[in-house]
């Protein structure tokens, strides 16, 4: 490959610490390489809550049980689907604006909504129970769109309008009785406006290269598209509103982002893989049959996150978590407790550029792992939609603003 003439160091000097820090940036051929050293925010910054929607004991219409899906739309109101009562709308400030649908089997009734899209109050359900895509327009009838083979793809990617009102949806296609899906590997569609599903989107096969681990049967889990994701590199990818594609292999912390009539952006980070334990690795290894010898470290990242304003979210692998068992668990298992993919950590932020931005943790009180253990958020700009739980294991959605720490 052939070096381009452009190749520069960005440097920027850290005023506590009195050392630099050192940013490069090349271009090899047409891809910009940013290959960070250090953060430029030194500090993990936090998220903290602005506003809860829900109210203990304010009334059924602001009591939840368990939220499958949220959505967000351009002037900050939330809609929610809560298994066992439907979906709900919100107004920015957290007040019930009305019932979107109610749980049932007809056209105007949902069942069990994996994902929520919104565009200019125009709200898209991804109903696993009934077996479509409903369309709750703000004028005129639902109507329905068919769901292609294959379970919900997790994350807010699973369905979403572009920024020109057409609606996408991932593609979580399932493998063959033998082998796995190949690649190019098909991501995510958009929708026709007879139903059809047009401008599908693939992985490229150049990725597969240095992650081999493709999808098998064998090694599906209910929504867990491949269980073996947690300890073995595989392909990665996410799509943005404005039309930006990342992709990436976790062997290393590294991640492409294409857009439109750009140069391909590379970016990288240093990092330190989460080790594995033993007793960690024999409990999957038993319970999770079939699945072979695990690795005593993880990959670098579990997920991507595109928000709309062109910066770019990961979360990194993060370790396990102690599932405690009941009396009847215990019983039955002979031991204490097991393991579960980890729900607490922080995303890591890079700028629409490819600079590392920082850290931010995610609050005590919000569950994630990038993996379908967990309700998926919402993210623009600074600011975070998530499912929360209070001391009293009460439900709610919260906002949560990012306070970033700029003096090191």
């Amino acid at each position: 490959m052939r070096w381009a003439s452009v190749t520069f160091m960005a440097m920027a000097w850290s005023g506590c610490a009195g050392q630099r820090d050192t940013l490069s940036v090349e271009q090899v051929g047409d891809t910009i390489v940013v290959t960070n050293v250090t953060p430029t925010v030194r500090d993990t910054a936090e998220f903290v809550l602005v506003m809860r929607v829900g109210r203990f004991g304010g009334g059924p219409e602001y009591e939840f049980s368990e939220i499958t899906a949220l959505a967000v739309d351009d002037e900050g109101g939330v809609y929610t689907f809560d298994r066992g009562a439907g979906i709900r709308s919100f107004d920015r400030s957290g007040e019930f604006r009305g019932w979107v649908a109610r749980i049932g089997e007809g056209l105007s009734e949902v069942g069990c909504t994996q994902h929520l899209a919104v565009d200019h109050g125009t709200v898209a359900a991804y109903d696993r129970c009934n077996r479509r895509i409903t369309l709750f327009p703000v004028e005129g009838e639902p109507h329905s769109l068919p769901t292609p083979s294959g379970l919900p793809r997790f994350g807010w990617d699973g369905l979403f309008f572009d920024e020109a009102g057409a609606l996408w949806i991932g593609l979580t296609p399932p493998p063959p009785a033998d082998g796995g899906l190949a690649f190019p590997r098909p991501i995510a569609a958009r929708f026709a406006e007879d139903g059809s599903l047009r401008d599908t989107l693939f992985v490229p096969a150049r990725y597969a290269e240095r992650c081999p681990i493709v999808s098998e049967a064998r090694y599906r889990a209910g929504f867990w598209e491949d269980k073996r994701e947690q300890w073995y590199p595989k392909a990665k990818w996410a799509m943005a509103r404005d039309g930006r594609v990342a992709y990436g292999c976790p062997r290393d912390f590294e991640i492409d982002v294409t857009a439109p009539a750009a140069p391909l952006l590379r970016f990288s980070k240093p990092w330190r893989p989460v080790t594995t334990t033993k007793d960690e690795r024999d409990f999957y290894e038993q319970w999770w049959r079939p699945i072979p010898p695990l690795p005593e470290s993880r990959p670098a990242y579990a997920r991507i996150v595109l928000p709309d304003d062109g910066r770019v979210w990961v979360w990194p692998e993060q370790p396990s978590e102690h599932l405690l068992y009941d009396e009847q668990a215990q019983r039955t298992t002979g031991r204490r407790y097991g393991w579960m993919a980890g729900e607490h950590g922080a995303f890591e932020v890079f700028a629409a550029d490819g600079r590392w931005e920082g850290t931010i943790r995610l609050p005590e009180s919000v569950r994630y792992s990038g993996y379908p253990t967990t309700p998926p958020l919402v993210i623009r700009g600074d600011t975070m939609w998530a499912v929360l739980r209070d001391s009293l294991d009460v439900e709610y959605v919260g906002r949560f603003e990012a306070s970033w720490v700029t003096g090191h």
